[in-house]
């Protein structure tokens, strides 16, 4: 749309020089050129270019120049509408980062609050899996393999 009404105002702001030549082919076939048409035409017909009137050529020009400015001031409310939207979204991030700062504080403040022991091994069980602290007995139905010192 914009190139349209700059060329419709460049066409109209020119003034234009020369003959515009219609020709008809034996293919009932238009074509407009500026050079007299082939002896092979049909038809030719000269087209009289008419000079722009000042006033129309003045009126022309404040019309491309208020188009201008309303396209530059939508241009500027759409950039304008885009840094707000960016505000925005920044200042949410920003409160997102601090909800899981304070979500991340209460995890360290509840694991603060739950005992810990420390030197005691981890053993884990190879037949269920399971972990279970190096201070539980253990089961009483089974019996801890009974080892042998070796003397030497």
């Amino acid at each position: 749309m914009k190139k349209i009404i700059l060329i419709l105002s460049a066409t109209v702001l020119t003034p234009a020089q020369g003959e515009v030549f219609k020709c008809q082919s034996t293919e009932q076939k238009t074509v407009y050129q500026s050079i007299p048409c082939p002896a092979s035409a049909v038809n030719q017909q000269i087209i009289e270019i008419k000079k722009p009137d000042p006033a129309e050529a003045a009126e022309a020009e404040a019309r491309l120049k208020a188009w201008q400015a309303d396209t530059a001031e939508q241009e500027a409310a759409r950039r304008k509408a885009q840094k707000e939207q960016q505000e925005a979204l920044d200042k949410q991030s920003a409160l997102d980062a601090l909800n899981r700062s304070a979500a991340a504080q209460e995890e360290l403040a509840e694991a603060a609050k739950r005992p810990v022991i420390i030197n005691q091994p981890l053993l884990i069980n190879p037949y269920s899996g399971r972990p279970r602290s190096g201070n539980i007995a253990p089961h009483p139905g089974r019996k801890r393999p009974h080892r042998v010192k070796r003397m030497d």
